[in-house]
């Protein structure tokens, strides 16, 4: 097989060598022609020792001599690809079989595409469906700032982003996007020579995908979210990775919306006093899964969505059917402690909003 029509696999490793193990092994049995690279970020002989150990023989297992951040792990990664498709994945990920071949099709077939990636679930029946990406920009956070300050608009919005995020998670064809996760993310060598470069190694952690997909529209090449295309990303909720989102926040918005007036006003709304949230139910604190009654109506077919904010941009997504509506025990753990909410409803109404607390053990 020629080499143009081939796949790279890029992996970076944190003290996450079960992960990393199980992605590989995934990719292995979607198609066994590719090549793998990981990067190992934790800097720790015991650790990458392990993870050498988990790893197929053909894996090539480089260590880092320190932690270099995500964005400069890939940069390194991909210097040792030779193939033409570079699949970026996450370690936290576990692609179905069938994944990469529909992916470089959707690139193969359309020219005006700078990247692809699979429809993303959280849970391993595939039930709960990540949210689209939303490419973060002045314009995107001052609209989401006012919809916390104005319950009337905060509605309205939200509104919005759930009949958006249900057109895209129900697609059955490619579907063109603003921004695409960095996690399960395909690209062309071709692509990366347009740019000029994969990532921006000023991101440490974060943005360096939302960095790199404002670089693909700003080509003028597309994006697009291949359903035909799955996997499952254990995306865990990490309070403690915070800082380093702010940080690249910070770089990410200097780099490319340096003197913009749209953050100057979020700002100003900023200090203003929150909508108060009302008509919910306050479940308090749980340790068990929560079980939801569905009314009559939305028997035939309900959706579900959980977030950590009440405006609920952005939500996992569950789209079901039943007297009754159960958040799993998993779903529960991967989303982590904190304070989350929970509506039932159609697209276009929603019938019951709740609220709990959970801590994970």
């Amino acid at each position: 097989m020629c080499n143009e029509n081939m796949v790279s696999v890029i992996i970076v490793n944190y003290y996450s060598a079960e992960l990393t193990a199980q992605a590989v092994m995934s990719i292995f049995e979607d198609d066994q022609s590719v090549q793998i690279v990981v990067i190992d970020n934790s800097a720790d002989e015991k650790e990458h020792a392990r993870l050498k150990t988990k790893l197929p023989p053909q894996v090539e297992c480089i260590a880092s001599l320190d932690n270099i951040g995500f964005g400069s792990a890939c940069n390194l990664g991909l210097e040792r690809c030779k193939y033409e498709y570079i699949f970026l994945l996450n370690p936290d990920t576990k692609i179905i079989t069938g994944c990469i071949s529909k992916l470089k099709q959707a690139l193969v077939a359309d020219q005006r595409l700078g990247a692809v990636s699979p429809q993303s679930f959280l849970d391993k029946e595939l039930k709960f469906f990540l949210p689209p990406g939303q490419l973060q920009t002045p314009k995107w956070e001052l609209l989401n700032t006012l919809g916390y300050k104005w319950e009337w608009y905060g509605k309205k919005r939200s509104q919005w982003f759930r009949r958006y995020s249900l057109s895209v998670i129900l697609s059955q064809s490619p579907i063109e996007q603003d921004m695409i996760s960095g996690a399960h993310l395909m690209l062309s060598k071709k692509t990366i020579e347009k740019l000029g470069y994969l990532f921006d190694e000023n991101f440490f952690l974060y943005y360096e995908d939302t960095d790199l997909n404002l670089r693909i529209r700003k080509l003028g090449l597309g994006l697009s979210l291949v359903p035909e295309a799955k996997a499952i990303h254990f995306w865990r909720n990490d309070p403690a990775k915070a800082k380093f989102a702010t940080e690249s926040r910070r770089i990410y918005m200097k780099k490319h919306f340096p003197n913009s007036w749209l953050l100057i006003l979020k700002k100003i709304f900023d200090s203003l006093a929150m909508a108060p949230i009302r008509d919910y139910i306050d479940l308090g604190s749980i340790s068990e899964t929560p079980r939801f009654k569905v009314e009559d109506e939305l028997e035939k077919q309900w959706v579900l969505e959980i977030s950590p904010y009440p405006f609920f941009i952005p939500s996992v997504i569950k789209v079901g059917s039943g007297r009754e509506c159960v958040v799993p025990h998993d779903i529960l753990e991967l989303l982590g402690s904190g304070e989350f909410w929970a509506r039932i409803g159609k697209a276009n109404k929603i019938y019951q909003v709740y609220k709990w607390s959970y801590r994970d053990k």
